[in-house]
This record gives structure tokens, C-alpha cells and sequence, in this order.
């Protein structure tokens, strides 16, 4: 009979190899909520988590699925057409949330985050937005199906130390998928048109807070957002 270690090792490369045996862009998404997982982030080294509440579909164009962010016409690039941007001078404060999307590689932390722009293309518009406040987005990629999930609230100022305002998940969720529909021009020249977006329930539980970090509820439903492949890269 197989140990309890053994068993844990076997099922971990079996899903490991799984993972790695399904074409990317082969799905819009695989859905996470098995184990431990049920769509929450949690922040490093805490029990507190937040809703995991757009996913970028694996069934994006050019290169959106692409697991490196800032290649040109991938996630970055989509993200500032919307009104995001790096952080601030490229500098992160805090710890790193975590997330596991079901792909077989456990907990991750968090590929990026970035902070509204404000339509600054110099890179300092996230400053903007470290310092009153605004919206900001959290990314994990899942390998198996090239699919981006995303943690999306606004913000208070710093003064507030970036607390999330109130309903702040389903405000920041909406300002992705409201921007997401109007498209917009990358920092790298690429210019997205219109996304599709769809309304995904079952994913997320609806609650008036409990649990959720800040106390903050959410009305369930999650941004299914596939986005067009780029023109002028």
C-alpha cells in the first residue's frame, strides 16, 4: 500500500504532468474551486482573503494568455488600454497575496499587481493612484487553460492605508469589465478593440461580507472577459 507522503507526492506530479499536457488557449477557463481553493486570495502569511472576481479568458487574442506579462500585446499592454499600470516607480510595499487556480501548482503568489493609471502613459499615473486612491487588480495565472484570474477592488488613499472602500470588490470588478468593453491603446503601441464580457455565477458565493476581509460582500458574480487580438504591435 502507498504511504500517505507517497500518495501526496504521486498525485501532485500526476496533476503537475496533466497540467502540462493541455494546450494553452485550449479553454477560456478551468474552474478552481476544488480543495482549498473557491476563488479567494489570500494575503501572505494571514487567514484573510478577498474575492478572486475576473478572469481574462484563455481563449483571448494575440498573446493575452501568455504566462509573461509584459510581453508585448499580453496582459500588461491590455491592462494600461484599460487604465492600469505597474506600481508606482516599479516599487511593491506589503507582502504578496496568494491564489490557487487548480493547475496543479498550488498556492501562488500573485504574477502582479497594478494600480489605475489615470490615463498617465509617463508611468507615474499609478502614483496617482498609491497616493488618493482608485482601482487595482491582482493577476494569477492558470497554466492549463492560458487563463488570467483576476482580484479587482478600489481603494482609499494612502492615509487610509489602502483600505478597500466600501462594495469596493464589485466596484473595482465592474470598472475592469466597463473599461474592457471600450478597448483602448497599450503603452507598447498595441491597440484592443471591444472585449466580450459575460456575467459568471457559481463561481463565487454570494455574502454580505462574512468572512471576506474588511467585511466586504460581494453579489457573486464573476467578469468572464476574452478579449481581441491586438492591431499595431
Amino acid at each position: 500500500m502507498m504511504s500517505l507522503g507517497k500518495a501526496a507526492i504521486f498525485f501532485a506530479l500526476t496533476a503537475a504532468a496533466n497540467a502540462a499536457s493541455i494546450k494553452r488557449g485550449s479553454a477560456a477557463y478551468y474552474s478552481p474551486n476544488t480543495g482549498a481553493t473557491n476563488m479567494k486570495e489570500y494575503g501572505e502569511g494571514t487567514t484573510l482573503y478577498e474575492p478572486v472576481n475576473v478572469i481574462i479568458s484563455g481563449l483571448s487574442g494575440g498573446q493575452v494568455s501568455n504566462p509573461t506579462d509584459s510581453v508585448k500585446g499580453g496582459i500588461l499592454s491590455w491592462l494600461q488600454a484599460i487604465n492600469f499600470d505597474k506600481e508606482c516607480l516599479g516599487l511593491h510595499a506589503g507582502g504578496y497575496d496568494g491564489f490557487d487556480s487548480g493547475d496543479g501548482r498550488g498556492f501562488q503568489n500573485q504574477t502582479f499587481i497594478y494600480r489605475q493609471s489615470y490615463d498617465d502613459p509617463s508611468g507615474l499615473g499609478s502614483c496617482t493612484e498609491s497616493l488618493i486612491g482608485g482601482q487595482h487588480v491582482r493577476g494569477y495565472y492558470q497554466q492549463t487553460s492560458g487563463a488570467w484570474f483576476i482580484a479587482a477592488s478600489q481603494e482609499e488613499n494612502a492615509t487610509q492605508n489602502h483600505n478597500i472602500v466600501a462594495n469596493g470588490y464589485d466596484i473595482g470588478r465592474n470598472y475592469v469589465a466597463t473599461n474592457a468593453l471600450k478597448g483602448g491603446k497599450g503603452f507598447d503601441g498595441c491597440v484592443f478593440g471591444p472585449a466580450t464580457v459575460e456575467d459568471i455565477t457559481g463561481l463565487v458565493s454570494a455574502n454580505d461580507g462574512s468572512g471576506y476581509n474588511h467585511d466586504i460582500g460581494t453579489d457573486g458574480v464573476v467578469k468572464l472577459i476574452t478579449v481581441p487580438a491586438p492591431t499595431g504591435c
